[in-house]
């Protein structure tokens, strides 16, 4: 058998050659996924053509990931916030959007709809690479470790789920307990996932040893928001009575902790590590002594709640977004607003920031992600 390429005959054998080249060179060839069996069941193709399909789906991700590219790589880039405009639109759900997150290159999108549908987008050019479906609740969080080649999904339905994205296979299922939000985040190194295991607890498990590696016990109230400080040795969080805690990673006791009232949907730490910003339900921005949870700011400016906020990577600005879908952009250096749009058609669940300072992302219940830039 021969594969026809351009006028070129190339044998399938070298085909495969290149196929398995290409997978390690992308780190996938010693995946599971290709070595161990595959049993064929009535209906199902045969194990062999399941194989062929596989492989063939990762040497695409492969490529997506080996593939230079210059305008999303470049970690220099830093956006100017008073000239964001969307650049990219993702409407794919035919539901609404819980979450997003974006991968540490800014070549990779997850979307999680309110459908209980994962979807993972190769951003330049915008086209879907998988759909993960596992969850029968809506997905209300996901975080990807910093090699983009796994993502957490916490769901309505109180599961955990950890994904291989390279060859699309639900890897871990944990359970949680109590109310159906589920906040899950990977460690900045990736090595550990911290997620809300039960109501007032916060659990952290080990990606390689897949065993628990601690917890954060004592809220009050049933934990909201989990955030990692950028050295991975701090983690906080917040609950539905108000309390914000900063813990020690490894310690069961918070170093620091505050009550300032209002629900707070979100939280975030400054890339040094020196404040904390929380976005609440009284439609306050809030920003925090990381060591002391002394509150040295309050933002008004928002007319409605919010629903989150977060740091660009060089700490040169802010953004936070409400339930009107509007989306506001700080100068950290004076708090002094720089931009304001009406993002959305209804209320934006999640806004994040890519690692490398590419983009901000919103997420919203009206179905959509978008994507802005400056340029």
């Amino acid at each position: 058998m021969r594969k026809e390429t351009g006028g070129r005959r190339i044998p399938a054998r070298a085909m495969w050659k290149l196929t398995a080249a290409a997978l390690v060179a992308a780190g996938l060839g010693d995946s599971p996924a290709f070595t161990r069996p595959i049993v064929s069941r009535p209906g199902v193709p045969s194990g062999k053509v399941l194989r062929k399909a596989m492989r063939a789906w990762a040497v695409a991700w492969a490529l997506t990931l080996a593939v230079p590219d210059a305008g999303l790589t470049d970690r220099r880039h830093r956006i100017d916030p008073s000239r964001l405009r969307i650049v990219l639109t993702v409407d794919g759900h035919g539901s609404g959007l819980g979450s997003v997150a974006i991968s540490a290159d800014g070549r990779l999108l997850a979307t999680g709809g309110d459908d209980g549908a994962i979807k993972v987008w190769s951003v330049r050019p915008l086209r879907l690479l998988t759909e993960l479906r596992s969850h029968t609740g809506k997905i209300v969080s996901l975080s990807f470790t910093p090699d983009g080649r796994r993502l957490a999904s916490g769901s309505t339905d109180r599961l955990v789920k950890v994904w291989d994205l390279p060859t699309g296979l639900e890897v871990e299922s944990l359970q949680a307990f109590g109310i159906t939000h589920i906040p899950v985040r990977f460690s900045p190194d990736g090595k550990k996932l911290a997620y809300r295991q039960q109501q007032n607890l916060v659990a952290v498990w080990d990606v390689e040893t897949r065993q628990d590696a601690g917890q954060f016990p004592g809220h009050r109230g049933d934990i909201l928001c989990i955030a990692w400080s950028p050295d991975g040795k701090r983690v906080t969080t917040t609950s539905n009575r108000g309390e914000i805690r900063v813990w020690k990673s490894g310690d069961p006791d918070p170093v620091a902790e505050a009550v300032p009232g209002n629900l707070l949907m979100s939280v975030a730490w400054s890339p040094d590590a020196r404040t904390i910003l929380t976005a609440d339900t009284g439609g306050n921005l809030k920003v925090w002594n990381a060591d002391t949870l002394e509150c040295l700011r309050t933002l008004t400016n928002h007319l409605a709640p919010l629903e989150w906020a977060e740091f660009g990577p060089c700490g040169r600005y802010a953004v936070s977004v409400d339930t009107t879908g509007k989306l506001l952009a700080w100068d950290p250096a004076a708090w002094k607003e720089s931009f304001s749009t009406g993002a959305h058609l209804a209320e934006i669940n999640q806004v994040t920031v890519s690692p490398n300072g590419r983009y901000v992302v919103t997420a919203s219940s009206d179905g959509t992600a978008k994507l802005w830039s400056d340029r």
